[in-house]
């Protein structure tokens, strides 16, 4: 009886654990935006696929279907093994009221089935650019402004982090022209120095006085802001400002797929007041950086409430979706949350706390597992191997490895 009693608990046990199952990150999606379903525990069938269907329809025809394709991404019959656990992208997806269905080896024998929608875009929340701005620019980065600065200023600042191998600010104009049109003067620091913090800091020092622009600047209210390399040096940078006696009413940093933050030890983001507002930016189809970084990142603001930071999850765009200079609605995704996020930070404003600080979660390890691949899949993987940890841990003692 003890012998049978284990065999029904191991039975259980795989059925509960091992079951197929498909799920979405959220289930409401703009037009234009990619439609993501994740899918794990499946057999791993060659022909194992997933369908985008109208609300109410049958599931027995491709022709029903919205949108379609095997977990391998391909829309052919193969041969080989099939994937077990992933994600597919959906593009151009009519706005309306839709199912994700999961089926198995080619059949139309319904798994699991979630329902969805996808909305038009209010053109009255439209994102737009606000006012008129200047640019100038040097060497080693740019300062924008809006044009009207000289005759109403001070105005708050924001630091801008480039990644690494940036050309020039045009790389990240899109994001630059947009804080700038809102009435921020926006220091954009060209990428310099792979490891060393330190000197993304000086480049803004210098900036500031190439450009004299330094006058002008509330130096009460300081937001940085960065993209990969930049994303990891944007929270040296506001250690070094806060240092100077800057941001001292209100600060913020959001960081887009940061990646290594060289010089800040665990006890230096033990440091950060804990009224600061954080949030980061994973992009689901980012290869570049290990995703692991990112998340011990956030693991280290132990200081920061939860209330005020995100960790937060864009579907169906890579690494270098911050860059480009484009509509402003094909960044939505980064400017949404980013012009909240000032908006309650530096004004105080309550009704943007949920667009800026709830669009993700106070925990990722928990909550986008399912995101973390093979180290093997990422560019820039946290592998001991490479070169770029080893100096990681040399400089801040932190095992980025350790989930």
């Amino acid at each position: 009886m003890k012998m049978l009693s284990s065999v029904l608990l191991l039975f259980w046990s795989i059925y509960l654990f091992a079951h197929p199952h498909i799920y979405m990150s959220k289930t409401s999606y703009k037009e234009g935006e990619s439609v993501v379903v994740y899918f794990s525990d499946l057999p791993g069938n060659a022909n194992d696929w997933i369908g985008i269907y109208p609300a109410n329809s049958p599931s027995n025809d491709l022709e029903y279907t919205e949108a379609w394709a095997f977990t391998n991404g391909g829309v052919a019959l193969n041969e080989e093994s099939g994937f077990k656990n992933g994600h597919l992208s959906f593009y151009n997806i009519k706005s309306g009221e839709y199912e994700a269905k999961l089926f198995l080896d080619n059949s139309y024998e319904e798994i699991e089935t979630i329902p969805f929608k996808v909305t038009k875009i209010d053109n009255k929340t439209a994102l737009e650019y606000k006012n008129d701005i200047e640019k100038e620019t040097f060497k080693n980065g740019a300062v924008y402004y809006p044009s009207s600065l000289k005759d109403n200023y001070p105005k708050p600042a924001i630091f801008f982090l480039s990644g690494w191998w940036t050309r020039s600010d045009r790389t990240y104009e899109t994001i630059l022209r947009f804080l700038a049109s809102k009435g921020y003067i926006v220091i954009f620091s060209k990428e310099n120095e792979r490891y060393d913090s330190k000197t993304a800091a000086e480049n803004i020092e210098n900036l500031l006085e190439k450009s004299n622009i330094e006058k002008y600047i509330d130096k009460n209210r300081l937001g940085v802001v960065g993209h990969s390399s930049g994303g990891g040096k944007a929270f040296f940078v506001l250690k070094y400002f806060l240092n100077k006696g800057w941001g001292e009413d209100a600060r913020f940093v959001f960081a887009m797929a940061p990646w290594y933050p060289f010089d800040m030890r665990r006890s230096d983001f033990e440091k950060i007041p804990p009224s600061t507002k954080v949030v980061i930016q994973k992009y689901g189809e980012d290869f570049e950086n290990d995703p692991r970084i990112s998340m011990k990142i956030y693991s280290m603001l132990t200081t920061i409430p939860n209330r005020n930071k995100d960790y937060q999850i864009i579907e169906g765009v890579d690494h270098y979706f911050p860059q480009g200079d484009g509509n402003l609605n094909e960044k939505e995704a980064i400017l949404k949350p980013l012009q909240a996020l000032i908006e309650y930070t530096f004004n105080n404003n309550e009704k943007y706390y949920g667009e800026a600080l709830e669009n993700g979660s106070d925990e990722p390890y928990a909550s986008f597992r399912n995101l973390i691949f093979p180290k093997e899949r990422y560019d820039f993987p946290c592998s001991p191997k490479m070169e770029n940890l080893k100096r990681a841990v040399e400089k801040t003692g932190v095992d980025y490895c350790a989930n």
